[in-house]
Parts: structure tokens; C-alpha cells; sequence
């Protein structure tokens, strides 16, 4: 098999795996998640640039298993991510996270991404792929 097949076979296998744990989440955590999101930041940022409105995306979630963290699996995500949304003509993309995960706020710095606002528990990252 190509290595372009295999590619698509682990991004299949990958997907399905975060669905399957997205399922079987348990109630508690389920209530959890939502109190979370109505902690993210309200505020809106105007990305326009002088020539004409910049295409953004937002990320909800990036998930990794506790025995995949620090092996590049999130580098891998990320940057596969930014490519395709750079293919469909999208110039940068936000994302959320608690103030406490503190090893995703660095990953994300790492990462080159930059953050626009914060609200009391979180902070609001963003990333432009084209300046």
C-alpha cells in the first residue's frame, strides 16, 4: 500500500477512535464540557485586513490519549490541519483553552499561535496561515 493510502487509512482510524470516545463520554463529563463552554470568551475580534475579510475557522476541540501525548500525534494533527485549510483558500483559524491546561497553552505558543482574548477561565488563541 502507498504511503498516501496508509495516510488516509490512520486519518480514518484516528477520526473514528475520537468518535468513539466522544460517545462514550459519561454524563458527568458531558456537563462538564458544557460548563466549559459557556466560560469561553464572548468577545469577537475583528481579523479584516485592509484589502478584504479574512476567511478564519475555529477549532473546537484537539484530543489526544493520555498515552499518545508527547509523541507528536497534536504536532501531526495541527499541521495537517493548517494545510488543508490553507488548500481551501481559509487564512487562519481560533481556538479555546482553560487557563489551567497549561501544557496545551504551551503547545499552542509552540505552535506559533497568539492570543486575542480571554475571559475568566480561558483564553482564545489564534493563528493566521497567510499574512
Amino acid at each position: 500500500m502507498g504511503e498516501i493510502g496508509l495516510s488516509k487509512i490512520i486519518k480514518i482510524r484516528l477520526s473514528l477512535r475520537i468518535l468513539l470516545l466522544c460517545i462514550k463520554l459519561d454524563k458527568d463529563t458531558w456537563s462538564r464540557v458544557f460548563k466549559f463552554i459557556k466560560t469561553l470568551p464572548k468577545k469577537q475580534v475583528n481579523v479584516a485586513s485592509s484589502k478584504s475579510q479574512v476567511k478564519m475557522m475555529s477549532i473546537l476541540s484537539i484530543c489526544v490519549s493520555n498515552k499518545m501525548k508527547g509523541k507528536g500525534v497534536s504536532k501531526a494533527l495541527v499541521e495537517d490541519f493548517e494545510k488543508q485549510l490553507t488548500e481551501r483558500g481559509i487564512d487562519g483559524y481560533t481556538l479555546s483553552v482553560k487557563k489551567t491546561n497549561e501544557r496545551a497553552i504551551a503547545f499552542y505558543k509552540k505552535m506559533n499561535m497568539n492570543i486575542y482574548t480571554e475571559s475568566e477561565y480561558a483564553y482564545g488563541f489564534k493563528k493566521l496561515l497567510k499574512e
